[in-house]
């Protein structure tokens, strides 16, 4: 079986040729007739076929082959090919396939081989100067004198190069070699804005007697400052004479490619030939090359310099195998300023070699400053590079020739550095290559040893048992290997390789393995020799894929749940094969758009996108790499929509209290009820929520003799109803008992108020605090003469602060910064005992943590002592403190209560137990 990688033969040609325009019903003989039909814009499709034409394209079109959208570094393309070969001039003269004279043009899923002649643009595609746009993507583009002729004049308009083979492009002629071709002339103009990303690069070197060892990648324009933004990526360059090569260019960014066996020993596998600057060299795997793995001088721009090179983070090992093993040459008085190369790994934890530095790959400075540490003292972790930079796939044949890049000890294993097949296939590796009989010509590995392994990378579809066929050799019985996977699981038990009759007496031995979906880097390892001294030799495999699964049933049990005004909650049963669920709305039951996708085994969505008040129609298809199920039972549900306004309020006044109650327009749909209160009837704030019933008391921080405004509101998820009508109430008149009185003391930010009931005081307090030199609170009072004590039961206070305070209190005058003594609960912070000895002075405070309401305080006066006491139970009493004071005979004691907030809230505290004695 030949490999695909050295079968350059043209493909036969078909009898019945065709192309096609989009939209007209015409059927064109050739290429060009349906290019020149096509309207501006248009899409011209080509049947597979052999077409020997030189198509010229002036306007903007898309030509798509036969392998349209089908990356051409697949070993899995199809071998019904769209197949330009120029046209025969006769001589041996064959010109150009494509020639491009129109921007945003492209170029998709051909086949583009066989140019011959320098005279008619001389190469497979040539793109004309100051075109852009043109977009170059999965083509086999083979066995011409260059293989793409590249421009791209359009700083906004990019040319994109991608997913292409570009492979032995070398037939005679002065340009020849190369795999992309640009010289400021024909091939070029300005060149600009061009990304050349994921092809693969092999066998081009040019031709004995025209050219030897070109790029794969050639950028040569001498006029000055006409190559620029160029990005090199994610490429792999096998066995050309150089990967890339430029000269009079800047802003270029190489990153992401793999580089070997170049064969230009004395140059490098990215070579700069002058007037290089802003060149960035960022992650990349250069290894096995014959040459260095970069080279700086002024070879084509003779008496120049380069300038702002950055070279970080690159794998460049095992270069330079011409003996110098060099990776990074530059040339004396070839670059100025500071080269910055750090953080690379050069083959070796010591670094590179340098100045008698590292045993890695060389640094050959030249006189050139090159700042090379920190160097990575390990490999930058590579993934696997499948050899055309594509992982193969099951069902089309993998050649063992095809081993995975990263050489030795990555790639591949062998006991030797020496190719014993001679063949230069992959380079200077140690891999044993030889040229085989078997059907199809090609490679296939000699010379196999026990112990040694081979890797390749390879996408599975799907989870299953994959049947494996094997093609071997051998003059005798015994050899065994196996294939293990990425973890050293054993896949396929002992392999044995029969006697064939010998070394290219070909046969097909079979086995099978369990693979799971994903890709995978499979090893052959090499296992015992055969009575021949080796294990055998191998040519091909081939992993072929199981039935594929059927697509699964429909979902069943769909349900759809209105949670909001904007959100239904659907559910539905699991379906087993099911990789998928592809979630469908309508909004008349009829027509489905795709809504959303979930995972396998998710059977549950929220659509947080729906609105108004009409239905919403669902159903859901499971789908796995087969197909998809036939549709789910169709759901619908109606967003929630907010509840209708409650009426009939009603507010009545209960003593302190004020009892409200309404009609609820919406159960089904309600949820809870908010009051809202006013004392003016205009600004209502909200003072409560109730979840179910049609009844509320207000019973707080209630003034006596107030008239108090209602309104109720109906909310559920979706929102909330207008209000109610409004309904007041007034609450009954304040009674404190003879000779006591109550009133704010300095500022505060709303009025308290007191009442009293049943010996009990409510008493409601904003202010500040009572601290400091001034203080700001409500205090319930009366007058008394000469020595004293008041006693009272803090029941309860609402927690504004964890400072808020509740508690008794003797006081010089009512003044805000009088002389005063106090004992005080709060609600976090225990029982103070705060006392301010001159008026305007600072407060002090003695404190006890721990007590809070229910909690009894006692403050006697005898003299200008002031003694401070709690309790648990009003009959056995601590001290909390003693301070002298120099208070009047006559002076106020009584209830104090503040918030310790200056918003506008109340403590509502309630006193009991009071005595003044």
């Amino acid at each position: 079986m030949q490999s695909r990688y050295t079968s350059f033969e043209r493909i036969e040609s078909r009898i019945l040729l065709a192309a096609h325009v989009a939209g007209d019903a015409n059927v064109y003989a050739t290429i060009q007739a349906a290019v020149d039909a096509a309207a501006a814009g248009a899409i011209v499709t080509v049947d597979a076929g052999v077409y020997p034409e030189l198509v010229t394209i002036n306007k903007p079109l898309t030509l798509r082959g036969a392998q349209a959208g089908v990356d051409a570094r697949s070993n899995r393309r199809a071998a019904a090919e769209s197949v330009l070969t120029g046209f025969d001039f006769g001589g041996g003269n064959v010109s150009t396939s494509f020639y491009v004279a129109a921007n945003d043009v492209t170029l998709d899923g051909f086949v583009v081989q066989g140019n011959t002649s320098t005279g008619t643009y001389g190469a497979g595609i040539v793109i004309a100067p100051n075109v852009a746009g043109t977009h170059v993507v999965d083509n086999i583009i083979q066995n011409n004198v260059s293989g793409l002729f590249l421009a791209n004049n359009s700083s906004t308009d990019a040319a994109l190069i991608q997913h292409n083979v570009f492979r032995n492009n070398n037939n005679a002629g002065e340009d020849g070699g190369r795999g992309i071709y640009s010289n400021g002339g024909l091939s070029g103009g300005n060149l600009t804005n061009v990304t050349i990303d994921s092809n693969f690069f092999a066998f081009n070197y040019g031709n004995t007697g025209t050219t030897t060892l070109e790029a794969a990648i050639a950028l040569e324009s001498r006029t000055l400052s006409s190559q620029s933004d160029i990005r090199i990526s994610s490429n792999t360059f096998n066995n050309n004479g150089k990967a890339a090569l430029f000269y009079n260019a800047s802003g270029i960014v190489l990153q992401g490619n793999t580089v070997t066996a170049c064969r230009d020993q004395w140059s490098g596998a990215f070579r700069f030939e002058g007037l290089m600057s802003d060149v960035s060299i960022q992650s990349n795997t250069l290894y096995g090359n014959l040459g260095a793995a970069l080279r700086i001088d002024s070879k084509a721009i003779e008496g120049t310099v380069s300038t702002n090179f950055i070279v970080n983070g690159n794998n460049i090992y095992g270069n330079g195998l011409n003996s110098n093993h060099e990776g990074l040459l530059v040339d004396a008085g070839t670059y100025a300023g500071v080269l910055d190369a750090t953080n690379n790994w050069w083959g070796s934890a010591s670094g590179p070699r340098i100045n008698g530095g590292g045993s890695g790959d060389a640094i050959v400075a030249g006189g050139t400053d090159v700042m090379y540490s920190p160097f990575a003292t390990a490999m930058y972790p590579i993934v696997p590079v499948a050899y055309s930079g594509l992982p193969s796939s099951p069902d089309a044949i993998i050649q063992f020739e095809d081993f995975d890049h990263g050489g030795e000890g990555l790639g591949y294993h062998d006991l030797d550095t020496a190719n014993n097949g001679q063949q230069k296939y992959r380079g200077a590796s140690g891999v044993d290559i030889q040229i085989t009989s078997d059907a199809g010509g090609g490679y296939n590995l000699g010379y196999v040893k026990a112990g040694e392994w081979l890797n390749f990378t390879v996408v599975v579809p799907f989870d299953g048992s994959y049947a494996l066929q094997v093609r071997v050799a051998n003059a005798a019985s015994g050899g065994a290997f196996h294939l293990q996977d990425e973890n050293g699981v054993n896949l396929t038990g002992k392999m044995t390789v029969p006697n064939t009759g010998g070394f290219q007496a070909w046969k097909t031995i079979a086995s099978s393995m369990s693979l799971t979906a994903g890709t995978h880097a499979l090893h052959v390892v090499f296992d015992s020799n055969s009575s021949s001294g080796s294990v055998g030799n191998f040519n091909w495999f081939q992993l072929i894929a199981p039935a594929l699964p059927s697509p699964p049933t429909a979902p069943v049990n769909l349900v759809a749940i209105p949670v909001d005004a904007t959100t239904i909650q659907l559910t539905w049963g699991d379906v087993s094969g099911a990789s998928e669920y592809r979630i469908e709305r309508s909004i008349d039951g009829v027509t489905f758009a795709p809504l959303a996708t979930v995972a396998a085994n998710q059977t549950s969505y929220n659509d947080a996108s729906v609105s108004g008040s009409g239905s919403f129609y669902y159903r859901v298809v499971a789908a796995n790499s087969v197909g998809v199920s036939d549709p789910s039972n169709v759901a619908s549900a109606v967003p929630v929509q907010p509840p209708a306004a409650p009426s009939d309020l009603s507010a009545v006044a209960d003593g302190s209290k004020i009892n409200l109650s309404w009609t609820d327009n919406a159960p089904a749909v309600r949820k809870s009820f908010t009051v809202w209160r006013s004392i003016d009837g205009s600004n209502f704030a909200q003072i409560g929520i109730t979840l179910g019933t049609t009844t509320y008391i207000d019973s707080t921080s209630l003034s006596p003799a107030t008239i108090y405004f209602y309104e109720i509101q109906a909310s559920n998820s979706a929102g909330t109803s207008n209000f109610s009508n409004v309904a007041s109430a007034t609450t009954a008149a304040a009674t404190l008992p003879v000779d006591w009185s109550d009133g704010d003391i300095g500022a505060v930010s709303a009025a308290g108020s007191t009442s009293f009931a049943n010996g009990v005081y409510t008493v409601n307090g904003s202010g500040g605090d009572i601290w400091g030199s001034s203080d700001s609170f409500h205090f319930v009072y009366r007058q008394l003469t000469g020595d004293g004590t008041i006693i009272a039961r803090v029941d309860a206070m609402t927690r504004t602060n964890g400072l808020a305070k509740a508690g008794v209190m003797f006081r010089d005058s009512l003044a805000a910064n009088a002389k005063q003594a106090g004992v005080f609960v709060t609600p976090s912070s225990g029982v103070s005992f705060i006392r301010r000895s001159t008026s305007g002075g600072s407060s002090t405070s003695t404190s006890v943590s721990g007590p809070v309401a229910p909690y009894w305080v006692k403050l006697v006066r005898s003299g200008n002592t002031f003694t401070a006491y709690r309790s648990s139970s009003g009959t056995t009493w601590t001290l909390v403190g003693v301070s002298t004071i120099g208070m009047k005979s006559n002076l106020y004691v009584g209830l104090a209560v503040c918030a310790k907030n200056t918003t506008g809230w109340l403590n509502t505290s309630t006193f009991s137990n009071v005595s003044v004695t």
